[in-house]
């Protein structure tokens, strides 16, 4: 009994909710980081990576149909409720005149769900209000899209069934197989952990292959991550723009108040320099109590955002301006993609595969790592 309250409190521990995320939508942070990956998949081909859709999407085109509208809650997604949502991406849009295929054979009722979750991640908080009002329960919407979505058994999966019971209330992914035989692995969060075919066993930690010398788990959370990370809207990013032909970009989640991110961004003009593009993502240690924040608002507010990071970062002498655009939903929106892709602090550096290496790190190492992974050829 004391065996079993102690696994409690560790997993419970390890994979413990992130409070910053927006709790008052229906959905959960591990919806849409799951929703990321299968929108990048099935939907990022027509409706774009961000859910922005087609420019002239109220034009028809020489087909006579109508291109793909944007999901992002800027054209009338927001107007249909979870169920409509629901029967649209299993059905499609054919039968009815359009051009969407239907998707019922590729995507189950909780996959379907995951997919709205993370469309609606992209509606601002105006328009999820508007939503709402017309769709006031969206818990029972969730619950009918469930059992009327798809003719798959949406029944827990008896793999992580006692998983679930340690977890009450998280979302666990569908069980992966692994190369080990009977062991199968599954995501929480931004945290992995593997579970016995019997559903009786589970174990926290890295799964390696020791022939071929591979962290199984990092490569796996290194795959996942890459959609997400391609889901934070490039307009809010502050991007230092490589020399000549781009080669490679990175990501990188970065605080101004953080002593190693100032020492790292005197390495990116060598990386421009090697074709290497650094895309920074606002990750505020403590978010709006941390000692970075009121500077991050202000550098993302500044009209020439890159003259202010360098200020702010300590490579040029200036003043920064006030913060008051409303850019502390974009400081949010960062430091929330931060706490899914597993940065547990800054500067956290990632590649283009997904792979992050955490703290400072000379642009020289990056490159070989770029050119290692035969990223940079």
């Amino acid at each position: 009994m004391i065996q079993k309250a102690f696994l409690l409190l560790t997993i419970a521990y390890l994979f413990a909710p992130s409070l910053s995320f927006a709790s008052a939508r229906w959905y959960s942070g591990d919806q849409v980081t799951r929703g990321a990956g299968l929108y990048a998949n099935y939907c990022a081909g027509c409706h774009k990576a961000n859910a922005e859709g087609t420019e002239n999407w109220r034009k028809t085109v020489s087909n006579g149909k109508y291109p793909p509208p944007p999901l992002n809650g800027t054209a009338h997604a927001w107007h249909h409720s979870i169920k409509v949502l629901a029967n649209t991406i299993r059905d499609g849009g054919i039968k009815i005149g359009g051009v969407m295929p239907a998707f019922k054979d590729k995507l189950d009722a909780r996959q379907t769900l995951d997919v709205i979750a993370f469309i609606q991640s992209k509606w601002e908080d105006k328009v999820y209000s508007a939503w709402l009002e017309r769709n006031p329960r969206p818990q029972q919407e969730k619950v009918s899209a469930e059992k009327n979505v798809s003719d798959k058994n949406t029944d827990i999966d008896p793999r992580i069934t006692r998983l679930q019971e340690f977890l009450p209330g998280r979302t666990i992914s569908t069980p992966e197989k692994t190369p080990v035989n009977g062991i199968y692995q599954v995501r929480v969060g931004s945290k992995y952990i593997y579970v016995t075919e019997d559903g009786e066993y589970a174990l926290i930690g890295n799964l390696l292959d020791l022939k071929n010398g591979i962290n199984l788990t990092q490569r796996a959370q290194a795959r996942d991550n890459v959609p997400l990370l391609k889901s934070f809207p490039e307009k809010d990013l502050i991007i230092f723009t490589a020399e000549g032909k781009e080669k490679a970009a990175i990501s990188v989640f970065s605080d101004t108040s953080c002593p190693f991110c100032k020492k790292f961004h005197k390495e990116v003009p060598s990386l421009q320099k090697a074709g290497v593009s650094v895309r920074y993502i606002p990750f505020p240690r403590g978010l709006d109590k941390g000692p970075g924040y009121k500077d991050m608002l202000s550098v993302w507010c500044s009209e020439d955002r890159n003259k202010a990071m360098n200020i702010a970062l300590g490579v040029s002498k200036g003043k920064l301006g006030n913060g008051n655009c409303g850019a502390d939903k974009v400081l949010r929106a960062g430091f929330e993609l931060g706490q899914r892709v597993g940065v547990r602090g800054t500067p956290t550096i990632y590649l283009p595969d997904g792979s992050s290496i955490s703290g400072y790190v000379a642009a020289q190492k990056i490159i070989e790592s770029l050119t290692q992974k035969k990223i940079i050829q």
